[in-house]
């Protein structure tokens, strides 16, 4: 099920011009750790009543990063592609030119598009694949239409409430789960549960398999040696410069066994 950000339900409330609301979501966000800048509250109300104000700020603001900061463009900065691949195949500029979701909006908007995004046919398609493999018959029981359905209709008010997103599952499970879990507001553990012990185990492995990717055709996609330096990271840890994103480093050392196995077999 889609969650929000407190950004949508943010410009909700001050399209509303519910300004107690707003406080109380401002506070109980900060109160629970998620805290919302006050400089970001206060660039929304002011876009509410000088919105050629909002829109020039935020033009000025982009021309000076050179690029938005959650393009897909430089979001690819965090993965590990070759230098050579990269240019040659003019990625970043292939990945400026796909069109951006507009800015703001309702949750329920934002929600909408998020299910109809391309994404979600091809997780279904390659997670069925996967099943497959394994005799597994691939099922994703969050798209059922009439969930989906109740799910937009509800309000948005009981999607994030007190500083807290995905309101109604929490309240929904109250005295069925501990308190701890229910009102928990990371997923530390629970994502993947047990990757990254399993991740330390094979590290030996992992590292084996990007020395020997040197030898396949993977390493024209990809830099083997990023990769290496991405491992020991990910072992320690580390989320600086950037978080490192383990769906992702897994993705590519898949990317890796295929051309091994393709070329192996040639």
């Amino acid at each position: 099920m889609v969650s929000i950000e407190a950004g949508q339900y943010l410009d909700e409330l001050v399209q509303a011009k519910a300004w107690r609301n707003l406080w109380n979501e401002y506070r109980q966000s900060k109160a629970r750790g998620k805290k919302i800048p006050l400089k970001t509250l206060l660039f929304k109300m002011a876009g509410e009543y000088l919105p050629l104000l909002e829109t020039t700020v935020r033009h000025i603001r982009d021309k000076r990063r050179g690029i938005e900061e959650n393009s897909p463009a430089t979001q690819l900065e965090t993965f590990s592609l070759a230098p050579g691949f990269y240019r040659e195949a003019g990625i970043r500029r292939r990945l400026k030119e796909i069109p951006r979701h507009p800015r703001g909006g309702s949750v329920r908007s934002l929600q909408n598009r998020l299910v109809m995004h391309p994404h979600v046919p091809l997780r279904m398609e390659y997670s069925s694949i996967a099943a497959a493999a394994h005799r597994i018959e691939y099922r994703y029981p969050l798209l059922d239409t009439r969930l989906l359905e109740f799910h937009l209709a509800v309000p948005a008010n009981l999607k994030r409430k007190n500083g807290c997103g995905r309101y109604l599952f929490r309240r929904a499970v109250e005295g069925i789960v501990p308190p701890g879990i229910q009102w928990r507001q990371d997923k530390t553990g629970s994502a993947i549960p047990g990757s990254l012990q399993r991740f330390t185990r094979d590290a030996g492995e992992i590292g084996a398999l990007i020395a020997r990717s040197q030898n396949t055709r993977g390493a024209y996609y990809l830099d083997l040696e990023e990769m290496m330096r991405r491992r020991d990271r990910i072992l320690k840890m580390e989320t600086v410069p950037v978080p490192m994103r383990r769906g992702a480093y897994l993705n590519a050392l898949m990317l890796l066994l295929f051309f091994e196995s393709i070329e192996g077999n040639m």
